[in-house]
């Protein structure tokens, strides 16, 4: 099955907003979740920095000392 162009395979994961769709192949599933979890948490880190004075330069994209603080923080 296809849509809006995209093969869909039965167990595949689709998730949705009002910006757009996108398929996520069941094998992956878990791989994603994993990275859109980090990433989440990632961002969290970056506005609790900036509320607590940080400038976003540098913090994001993040830099290779903001990486490093990170995953300090992270240990």
């Amino acid at each position: 099955m296809a849509c809006g162009g995209v093969t869909v395979f039965p167990d595949d994961i689709i998730v949705a907003d009002d910006d757009g769709a996108v398929v996520i192949p069941a094998s992956m599933a878990e791989a994603v979740a994993a990275e859109a979890y980090e990433k989440d948490r990632f961002e969290e880190w970056v506005y609790d920095q900036v509320k607590s004075g940080a400038l976003l330069d540098g913090l994001y994209p993040p830099n290779d000392k903001t990486k490093e603080r990170y995953a300090r923080m992270k240990r």
